[in-house]
């Protein structure tokens, strides 16, 4: 374990080396952080009374008939699609109260507001004999902080027991504070496995403190208190990355061998794709996760459960290089699971529900029978976590025995469980899964509740057409449903990856559901000879690595296409064959100075070769009608490996966009395209024109 951290050493450092650049906006804010940390340290501030609470989250404190109630208040209408929609929170009765604290999983993500676990947890205990309800202040995208500051408030509700179900969001980068994400850059060039160890002790302090409020808070308050500990989907979940920049010149050997062991795994070769893990391993150091899970797999294939566990769990926290480029989805790594087990042992009022056990012991290495993503459970998943903690609860009411609590069945709606599986094959494929899970959840939905083809065939429908969502009658029917509308609206980008689209097409059950699907996939049809349609606004085409532009417009401020794989792919649907021309500019990244070839394929056989190096290059192509066919199109750039390590200038880019909090980019390029125009051949070059 590192020595105690000094805030102030990362930020001279860094401030010496700003001395000497041109960089002074970012000088004088290190001075002014100097001044604030020495400040700190010689003089901390005095402790000061804690303010009045009039609100708890969105609830604000108003006088009651009964006594004090909450009201949700109208200036946070903005913030209500995150919380539980309850109008009221009323004045404390006889009933034991509990209240329900928690992320997007307590929150009963996809789900929600149909059925929630706080629901179901208040049903199991009514029907169980207590008399007793649950107050749901569970909120999508809690943050560390805000989890801080509801239990600073939670007295105000006069709870007879509080349950925690958090962890999975403490470790995105938001809970750094500016000294913490200079360290972290300090160790990025050089030193990745630094940048976990370091990243990991960030997690366990906030794990420690989060835990002791949760603490103070029961024992202040004289309450028993219920930590229930996240898992994370170990055997279905993959964060498919390359290795990062300052892996070296790896790339191309990685995914070489990245691809042969996926080969050997599919068709049981496991000897042989155990020699390919081993040689992964060597050249990334064990800092991809997709080579411990690949081991994970590998292991499961020879059923050995405890290896293959160790091997995914690895996978799981070694992906916490991913929090500084913000791909990496929510999870509760090993140091805060082991920390929240180790803190609530010390206190008698603390309790865990620890979830990683339970679903051990049900299902070995947890995968799709319990997770719904990453992290979010699925109705079986739910009912599994509410009945450990409504046995917990039993202190409660001393009278009832643990063991004597009886089973509620789940009362989840089979429309309401389809729609949960849809949305999150939608969610999944933005996240990069495998075309097999999507078809998994679409499968899934289509057997609970067939008529849930129509929202599918909405879906598509708006997303992919050009014009604002909110003109399609298809988005109007699905955003009708309060359970589909939240996780909709979320989305900023028109997208419907490839794959979703093709695992949508696989799993309808009729050959007319087939062909329909055909045809809503032909209304972007062949461009006019007016026209020109740009490959670059490809509603298909999406990667892993524009996860974060659903959310927002350009946070890398890329004013091109950049690709981040040595493919890529778009798409044309077209109603006939016919000839056409193609208009592209693209280069290879900054730092490419010799020239490379780059192929492009059209249905895959090679349409052209050409070279290309780190300048701008026009490119006029001709198609011809025979290499088109009716329906999707795909035209396919192959690029050169990613090169040698990324320069000196880039690196200092990016770590500098790290320093800041904002978006980085972390992992190898291998081209960039301008603009990718495909027009009728009769098309005027002026019009075409680059």
């Amino acid at each position: 374990m590192p020595g105690k951290f000094d805030p102030l050493k990362p930020v001279v450092r860094r401030l010496a080396r700003r001395l000497n650049s041109e960089d002074a906006g970012i000088a004088l804010a290190q001075f002014q952080l100097l001044k604030l940390l020495a400040q700190g340290a010689a003089n901390p501030p005095p402790p000061s009374a804690p303010p009045a609470v009039d609100r708890v989250g969105i609830w604000e404190k108003k006088p009651g008939p009964s006594g004090t109630e909450f009201i949700r208040s109208v200036k946070a209408s903005a913030d209500w699609c995150f919380w539980a929609d309850i109008e009221r929170i009323p004045a404390k009765s006889a009933r034991k109260r509990i209240v329900w604290l928690g992320e997007s999983v307590a929150r009963g993500y996809f789900f929600d507001p149909e059925a929630t676990p706080a629901q179901f947890l208040e049903s199991v205990l009514q029907q169980n004999a207590h008399d007793a309800e649950v107050i749901d202040l569970a909120k999508n995208g809690l943050q560390p902080g805000e989890l801080s500051q509801l239990l600073s408030t939670v007295a105000e509700l006069q709870p007879d027991a509080l349950v925690v179900f958090a962890g999975n969001n403490w470790c995105s980068g938001s809970s750094l504070s500016f000294p913490e994400l200079m360290q972290l850059c300090e160790c990025l060039p050089e030193r990745p496995e630094e940048f976990i160890a370091q990243f990991s002790r960030h997690l366990q302090n906030l794990a420690e403190r989060l835990v002791g409020q949760i603490t103070a808070t029961a024992e202040k308050l004289g309450i028993p208190a219920i930590i229930v500990v996240p898992e994370f989907n170990l055997a279905d979940w993959r964060d498919d990355w390359p290795p990062a920049i300052f892996s070296g010149n790896i790339d191309t050997r990685w995914r070489t061998l990245k691809a042969r062991a996926e080969t050997q795994l599919a068709a049981g070769q496991l000897a042989a794709a155990q020699a390919s893990l081993n040689a992964l391993a060597k050249l990334d150091h064990n800092l991809a996760p997709t080579t411990a899970q690949m081991r994970g797999a590998l292991h499961l294939a020879r059923q050995q459960t405890e290896p293959a566990r160790a091997a995914f769990e690895q996978g799981r926290d070694v992906a916490l290089l991913g929090a500084s480029n913000r791909i990496l989805s929510p999870r509760c790594p090993r140091i805060i699971q082991d920390t929240i087990r180790r803190r609530a042992a010390a206190s008698a009022r603390v309790q865990i529900v620890d979830v990683p056990a339970l679903f051990a012991a049900q299902a070995g290495v947890p995968g799709n029978r319990f997770f719904m993503d990453y992290c979010h459970l699925t109705a079986e998943g739910i009912s599994v976590v509410v009945h450990a903690v409504a046995q917990q609860l039993s202190v409660l009411r001393p009278e009832t025995a643990a063991a004597s609590l009886q089973r509620v069945p789940l009362p989840i709606a089979a429309r309401t469980e389809a729609i949960a599986h849809f949305l999150a094959a939608i969610y999944n494929s933005f996240w990069g899964q495998p075309q097999s899970l999507l078809q998994h959840h679409c499968t899934r939905a289509i057997s609970l509740y067939p008529a849930i083809v129509e929202s599918m065939f909405d879906f598509v429908e708006f997303r992919s057409a050009p014009r604002a969502d909110w003109v399609y009658a298809a988005c109007q029917r699905l955003c009708s449903v309060a359970q589909a509308k939240p996780y909709l609206d979320r989305f900023i980008q028109k997208k419907v990856p490839l794959r979703l689209v093709l695992a949508i097409r696989q799993t309808l059950p009729r050959a007319a559901q087939r062909k329909r699907f055909d045809t809503l996939l032909l209304k972007r049809a062949a461009p006019a000879a007016s026209t020109a349609v740009n490959l670059l606004d490809d509603p298909f085409h999406f990667t892993v690595h524009h996860f974060p532009l659903l959310f927002r417009s350009n946070p890398l401020n890329l004013a091109h296409y950049v690709a981040k794989d040595p493919t890529s792919e778009f798409t044309l649907p077209l109603s006939r064959a016919t000839p056409m021309r193609i208009a592209l500019c693209c280069r290879l990244p900054l730092g490419h100075t010799a020239n490379k070839e780059v192929t492009l394929k059209l249905n895959g056989r090679r349409l052209r070769s050409f070279t290309l190096n780190g300048r701008w290059q026009k490119l006029s192509i001709p198609v011809a009608a025979r290499l088109l066919k009716k329906g999707l199109n795909t035209f396919s750039i192959h690029w050169p490996a990613a090169g040698p390590r990324v320069n000196q200038a880039l690196l200092t880019r990016e770590i500098n966009r790290l320093e800041r909090d904002r978006f980085i980019d972390l992992f190898p390029s291998h081209g960039e395209i301008s603009q990718f125009l495909i027009s009728a051949a009769d098309f005027s070059a002026q019009s075409a024109k680059v």
